[in-house]
């Protein structure tokens, strides 16, 4: 993936490339200071005057007075269980904490190159302080997720890799509709990386007259299909309107399965959609079943509380995650020290964010 990126950076920093850039798992920071990206305040603006796009999506994008990126979609990390097991999902000292005194595995087992993949993008803020690693936190960020791997008995995946590190992939191990029957009974939670409503017809399924309950996790949800308008774009007015256009509700109300919209119109319609016609089904290897309708339109508007909740985009870095999982999965396959895996790290991981 580096040396695709490296070829696009290129082919941008030249003066050449799309008008209109997707910039999913790019290097963005960079672009803007590298003048790669124009601003687009004059496009978001408008769109947030009038109420067409969701605030707590669009306020973060707004830097120094400008905006040089926008998500069309977006999607949220949901996590379901007993009260106090998804409040430990704050941070991970305090699953760690939670774990101590549990009975069942915390969640569902996975890769250890998932399980680090999925933490590292929700909790980096334990680790990076001011755009740096922090030696220290990172140790310590290390040791709890080995404590969280020997509970989950997670393992490596080595017959089928993939590529945990693309945003798609969050949780991708960890999915309601595979653990979701063992909640409670198996594991003491259930994470899903929730795009639509349909994503949340297990979900309610089981939260009913049981102890359960839901939230997203630190109010963070994943951008996607991030656009921005290139700065030496030759079609500079056509680029605009065709990014506007991308934002407004005859374009946002088709739902691809890939997220939700991002126009405030058009989420309000997917919340109030009924759909009669769908059920869903799941069993584990015990037996156990669980089968879902759509969910109630009370439901669905709880759920849209916790959409319009979300406020803080979690960024991922593919070359930078899978630099820290390649050095940190002999640690917990106990293969090496952690002073060995933080030395390795900060090595990398320093000389690739200076450059």
């Amino acid at each position: 993936m580096s040396d695709y990126i490296r070829a696009l950076n290129t082919e941008l920093l030249a003066g050449n490339g799309a008008d209109v850039l997707v910039l999913d798992g790019l290097p963005v920071d960079s672009y803007i200071e590298k003048g790669v990206l124009s601003d687009i305040t004059d496009i978001i603006n408008p769109l947030e005057e009038a109420g067409k796009v969701l605030s707590n999506i669009t306020d973060y994008y707004h830097k120094d007075g400008k905006v040089y990126e926008m998500p069309l979609r977006f999607s949220i990390p949901v996590i379901a269980g007993k009260k106090e097991a998804i409040k430990a999902a704050d941070n991970t000292g305090n699953i760690v904490k939670y774990i101590e005194q549990a009975n069942i595995p915390y969640c569902e087992s996975t890769s250890y190159q998932a399980l680090l993949s999925d933490y590292l993008a929700l909790y980096s803020g334990e680790i990076f302080i001011n755009g740096k690693l922090n030696e220290e936190n990172f140790t310590l960020f290390l040791k709890n997720i080995k404590i969280i791997a020997d509970n989950i008995k997670a393992e490596e995946n080595d017959v089928n890799p993939i590529n945990y590190s693309k945003p798609s992939r969050m949780f991708f191990d960890n999915l309601f509709s595979g653990n979701v029957v063992s909640l409670g009974k198996k594991v003491a939670t259930s994470t899903e990386q929730v795009k639509n409503i349909m994503d949340t017809m297990l979900l309610f399924e089981v939260l009913k007259d049981k102890d359960f309950e839901y939230k997203s996790i630190n109010q963070m949800y994943i951008p996607g299909s991030v656009v921005g308008l290139n700065s030496k774009s030759r079609e500079n007015d056509i680029a605009k309107k065709f990014i506007g256009f991308l934002f407004e509700e005859k374009v946002q109300n088709t739902n691809l399965y890939d997220g939700f919209p991002v126009n405030s119109g058009s989420i309000k319609k997917w919340a109030a959609e009924e759909n009669t016609d769908l059920m869903i089904g799941i069993s584990d290897a015990d037996g156990n079943q669980v089968s879902a309708e759509w969910p109630e339109k009370e439901e669905r508007e709880a759920f849209l509380n916790t959409v319009l909740e979300v406020k803080i985009p979690i960024e991922i870095d593919p070359i930078l995650i899978n630099m820290i999982v390649e050095e940190a999965v002999p640690y917990l396959k106990g293969e090496t020290g952690e002073g060995q895996v933080v030395a390795a790290v900060k090595a990398k991981v320093n000389t690739y964010l200076a450059e």
